[in-house]
């Protein structure tokens, strides 16, 4: 094939290293350019296969709004559905200037729709998705005697004609300017809002390895020029689009275009036939270049838009062929999937494939074949399962196994009878299968699981007009709620999280109504009395009392309705009925002499809590400080010495403690999500290399100065005044000891590093040292990479007996002795399997530090006292070695280890051991949008948002305008709790500017400092 036979459609618009031609493959549908390869069988295979290493990362989902409506409202944003409302009244506007309607025509009663009404429209579509009828109009119907149905309550927000009408005339897209040319006007249409769904689901949900790519149809049966037909699917008539899943959620699609030779992500514009000439050309010489059929083309363009990683891509047969592999493969990308006979795989695997499928030479069940292609890159697997499957992976050598459960098949052909066999009377067994089996199981359904949950609550009913509709809303809406429903499931909401479908989507039914309802123009809620009572039980009810009665439990009152607060007291219990109120407590009394209000108390407490949950607790003298801003507003005398002590007290909310030092860099890094991710490794890599409780050791370096000993506890008498005293010898000269452990409780001999040139005799000759032990001399005492590969070997020497399984894992910190070249290349060759620790999560997750070098620098210091107490006042190494193993044998014990691994969650395996003690959060939290909360009717309390207030000058406003001679206490009660609100927000924001002034004198230090140069005086020496 030569450069000059590729015409410029063919060029793939997402990759240049890939071209897009029909050779070798063959088309599904005459009319349909999806095309599966074909190839004759490879004749050939490789001697060797090697696999790509691919990362276990699981997705990390970022964090979420406050408010279930607010996750929501990112698919759907405010601004989106104004466009809309925009698009929706000119196209009204223009329909009704430019055609003739008949009378009776729906059109003529249409009024210009707003955001609030679209989204109430958006509920009640989302409502009949979940309450499911046979028709529409079904959902409006009201029971009778004579016909029984049930009673939905969209029908009390909007007309079945208004939404009939809004159904067919609203436009999510201009219907005046549609310029695109290269993308079908169905596809135009939503484009826009497809675009900013698949942007904001990468923004919030990051990918892991391992993901799926796969087609998925959306049901149409109107005429349309895009639409496909694929008779062996759910879905046999739509739409298709090609998504690539992760869990069920999508992340990015492309929209199919059947009647494009060359498929959707072919270029359009033709190149100059010359510089296309020279391009293939110059990529061939370079071995770039691939052709892949205009299918295959799909899935690396679906890789090249996700973030840029590396990816395991599971597809089905309609894709595989070793050219897709070998391409994902120089892309960075592993690759996983089932093949056809005519891929082009290995001769004699498509012989086996016949033979199976005939019945006749059957391999044994559980039998694995392999063949490499020739140029080791791609493995080709036959699994004889129920049938014979046929894989072709990048990644998996085939003869990894994993223990299953699985049923007895029922099926009767003949090339089932191996597994019949196998399995015999027992109905479940449990057996070891392939890895990549077993993987691919799990892995390929991401796009299936995505597809089951748009169809079990989506809308049902048929759309045969305005194709882009059923893209529109049983496809885009029925993404934004799976993938929101997903984000909340598999995240970490503010919210409970739901765990069905039905409660996530009725909780958005319900929050876009309480929401946009008070905004909505159109039908009108039951306002009077109760919502859910009958017309009747709305009436005035006078029971034989006139309505002029100054009796309070005389006049008429509406049902549901309750009494104002004047009556309420004049008909509560009377006093002299009541039991007798006991005495207060003399610590509930409130002094005389008190400073704050309990208001200006109440917005302390809160500004503490806040302070608190950010990671900055507050001391005594802080909340002095706060309490004197707000008297000094007043011009008020400032508090007394006991006033925060006695303020404390008071508050049951509030608690004296003593805090302990952190450093700020391990204080980030207590992330519960890095935490999760840290013990998924250790899990996958267990499981993947068959690693034994006896094989998981940590090993880690702690220092010593010779002659210092650690404070403690201790007795001293009773009258002596101020801290007792501890002589040391003071020392200082830096020994390291690295150690290792394991999961059972074992500990391997020590490796000492002391400062020297020479080893000298006496250092073994009066300590007694075991001959185990070994010993090193830097030049300062610590390790550096010579000495950590030397401590390698001796570890290796130290368990390689000891070991049961093939492998051993290491779990070591980021220490740069840890990772040289010379480390890890040493730990291949053995079979030792190293995994690295978060940055500054050693304190949690280190076994030697959780359980044991804490007590051995105890057990040591109180080997330096005894040494003290005996008069020997300098610690040399002499004197080192025999105090250190009396410590190390007392503490290296296999209590304290087993106790290490437990409290890092490692042996048991259990992660919250760890994620419970993670509790500094240093972040400000993002206020909650007021915007977005429910406006609701006004009650007698303080109001705390815009929202509360404006609905509580709303009602005095109603008041004052009613007030004649009825009794002005309801307001009088609403000013005073407007009056407290007000108070509350002038305290807080006195709070705030104190907090704001230290906040920037911080941020001028800070920035003098970074624009300061630095100059210098003068070069070494003394300066005065």
């Amino acid at each position: 094939m030569t450069s000059q036979s590729i015409p410029g459609e063919a060029l793939n618009a997402s990759d240049p290293s890939s071209y897009i031609t029909e050779k070798n493959s063959r088309r599904e549908q005459p009319n349909d350019v999806t095309c599966r390869p074909v190839f004759n069988p490879a004749t050939r295979c490789g001697a060797y296969f090697l696999p790509m290493e691919m990362p276990s990362r699981d997705p990390v989902i970022k964090s979420l709004p406050h408010t279930p409506l607010e996750l929501f409202q990112i698919f759907l944003p405010y601004s989106l559905v104004k466009t809309w409302v925009q698009y929706t009244n000119r196209w009204i506007e223009s329909l009704l200037q430019d055609r003739h309607l008949k009378p009776a025509a729906r059109l003529k009663s249409w009024v210009e729709t707003s955001v609030a009404e679209v989204y109430i429209w958006l509920a009640i579509l989302i409502y009949i998705g979940i309450h499911k009828e046979a028709t529409i109009h079904s959902h409006w119907e009201t029971s009778h005697p004579e016909h029984y149905a049930p009673d939905h309550p969209i029908r009390r927000l909007m007309t079945y004609d208004r939404f009939q009408l809004l159904q067919r005339h609203i436009r999510v897209f201009n219907p005046f300017n549609i310029s695109d040319i290269h993308l079908p006007r169905v596809f135009q249409a939503v484009d826009n809002w497809s675009e900013h769904i698949q942007r904001v689901s990468l923004d919030l949900w990051t990918p892991g390895t391992n993901l799926a790519v796969d087609e998925c149809m959306t049901r149409f049966t109107g005429r349309s020029y895009e639409t496909t037909k694929v008779p062996n699917k759910p879905t046999p008539l739509g739409f298709k689009s090609w998504v690539a899943a992760q869990k069920g959620f999508f992340l990015q699609w492309i929209w199919h275009q059947p009647k494009k030779r060359y498929g959707p992500v072919a270029l359009v514009k033709k190149k100059d036939p010359i510089q296309l000439s020279r391009q293939l050309r110059s990529q061939r010489r370079r071995g770039l270049y691939t052709p892949l059929n205009p299918t295959q083309s799909v899935v690396v363009a679906l890789v090249n838009k996700l973030p840029k990683a590396r990816y395991h891509v599971f597809i089905d047969n309609l894709f595989s062929s070793a050219n897709l592999f070998t391409h994902l493969r120089r892309l960075g990308h592993g690759a996983t999937g089932t093949a056809r006979r005519n891929c082009g795989i290995y001769k004699p695997f498509v012989q086996l494939k016949v033979d199976d499928t005939a019945g006749r030479n059957l391999l044994r069940f559980g039998e694995v074949r392999k063949a490499p292609t020739v140029d080791h890159k791609v493995n080709q697997i036959a699994w004889k399962d129920n049938s014979l499957v046929l894989f072709l992976t990048s990644v998996f050598k085939g003869d990894e196994l994993v223990k299953r459960k699985r049923k007895r098949p029922n099926t009767m052909e003949a090339r089932a009878r191996p597994i019949q066999r196998f399995f015999g009377d027992e109905a479940v067994k449990d057996f070891n299968i392939p890895l990549v089996a077993a993987i691919y199981n799990d892995e390929m359904n991401h796009v299936d699981r995505g597809d089951q949950l748009r169809a079990s609550l989506g809308y049902n009913h048929r759309i045969r007009r305005g194709p882009w509709q059923a893209l529109a809303w049983t496809f885009l809406l029925e993404i934004a709620l799976v993938n929101s429903y997903l984000l909340q499931l598999h995240g970490n909401p503010s919210w409970k999280r739901y765990k069905s479908q039905t409660a996530w989507r009725s909780c958005i039914v319900d929050a876009l109504i309480a929401a946009f309802s008070p905004d909505y123009k159109g039908r009108k809620l039951y306002r009077s009395g109760h919502d859910n009572l009958s017309h009747p039980g709305h009436q005035l009810i006078y029971r034989g009392r006139t309505k002029n009665s100054r009796c309070h439990a005389r006049p008429g009152h509406r049902c549901g309705v309750a009494r104002s607060q004047a009556q309420e007291r004049a008909l509560a219990e009377i006093n002299g009925n009541r039991g007798r109120k006991e005495a207060p407590k003399s610590s509930d009394c409130i002094p005389n002499s008190r400073k704050l209000s309990d208001l200006e108390e109440q917005v302390i407490v809160q500004y503490i809590l806040d302070l608190d949950s950010r990671g900055f607790p507050s001391r005594l003298c802080d909340i002095e400080e706060m309490a004197n801003r707000l008297l000094a507003d007043r011009d008020a005398s400032p508090v007394g010495k006991r006033w925060a002590h006695n303020f404390i007290k008071r508050q049951p909310e509030l608690k004296t403690r003593f805090q302990r030092r952190y450093d700020y860099q391990r204080a980030k890094c207590e992330d519960p999500i890095a935490i999760r991710n840290w013990f998924r490794l250790v899990q996958n890599t267990i499981a993947k290399y068959g690693i034994r409780s006896d094989d998981i050791w940590n090993f880690d370096e702690t220092g010593f100065m010779m002659g210092v000993i650690s404070s403690a506890i201790v007795i001293t008498s009773s009258e002596r005044r101020g801290r007792p005293k501890s002589v040391q010898p003071g020392n200082r000269e830096w020994v390291t000891a690295i150690q290792a452990i394991n999961a059972e409780g074992q500990a391997i001999d020590p490796f000492i590093v002391v400062a020297g040139q020479y080893h000298l005799a006496n250092w073994y000759r009066e300590s007694n040292l075991p001959a185990s032990w070994a010993i090193a001399t830097t030049q300062n005492g610590w390790t550096d990479n010579e000495t950590g590969l030397e401590w390698l070997k001796h570890f290796n020497r130290c368990t390689t007996d000891r070991s049961v399984g093939a492998y051993r894992l290491l779990i070591l910190d980021g220490h740069e002795s840890h990772h040289s070249a010379d480390f890890q290349i040493y730990c291949e060759e053995n079979n030792i399997i190293t995994l690295c620790m978060p940055p500054h999560s050693s304190h949690l997750l280190q076994p030697l530090d959780v359980g044991c070098f804490g007590l051995l620098k105890k057990a040591y210091g109180r080997e330096i006292e005894h040494l003290i107490r005996r008069s020997i006042t300098h610690i040399s190494k002499t004197e080192f070695f025999p105090a250190f193993y009396a410590a190390f044998q007392l503490t290296m014990t296999e209590a304290n280890i087993k106790g290490g691994f437990r409290g890092a969650g490692l042996a048991p395996f259990d992660p919250e051991v760890v994620i419970s003690k993670l509790d500094v959060q240093l972040r400000t939290p993002t206020p909650v949008e007021e915007e977005a909360q429910q406006a609701q009717l006004w009650t007698s309390k303080t109001p705390r948002t815009v929202l509360e207030a404006g609905s509580q000058s709303e009602y005095l406003q109603r008041r004052i305008r009613r007030h004649h001679s009825s009794s002005p206490e309801s307001i009088l009660e609403a000013l005073r709790s407007l009056e407290k609100g007000t108070k509350a927000v002038m305290h807080k924001v006195a709070l705030l500017a104190a907090e704001n002034r230290d906040l920037r004198q911080a941020n001028e230090i800070l920035s003098r400092r970074r624009r300061a140069k630095r100059t210098r005086l003068q070069n070494r020496g003394s300066n005065s």
